[in-house]
C-alpha cells in the first residue's frame, strides 16, 4: 500500500521591532509570505500571525480556500 505524503509548503515569517515615536515603547510586526501564490500578510500581533499559519496548514488538509479574514492589516 502506497503512502499518502502531504506536498511541501514554504512560508517566510519576518518579525521586526519599530520605536513609537510618541514614547519609549516598541511594537513588532510580523509578515507571513506564501512564495508560492506570492500573497504576502501583515500582522502587529503575533497570535494573528500564528493563527493564519495554522489557517494555512489546515488549507493543505482540506484543501479549500483560506480564509484571508485573519489579515491583521495590509502590507
Amino acid at each position: 500500500m502506497a503512502k499518502h505524503l502531504a506536498p511541501y509548503r514554504t512560508y517566510i515569517i519576518r518579525c521586526w521591532e519599530e520605536q513609537r515615536s510618541q514614547s519609549s515603547t516598541s511594537i513588532y510586526r510580523f509578515t507571513l509570505e506564501i512564495p508560492a501564490t506570492g500573497e504576502r500578510f501583515g500582522f502587529t500581533q503575533s497570535q494573528k500571525l500564528i493563527q493564519a499559519l495554522e489557517l494555512a496548514l489546515a488549507h493543505i488538509q482540506t484543501q479549500t480556500e483560506p480564509d484571508a479574514a485573519l489579515e491583521d492589516e495590509p502590507d
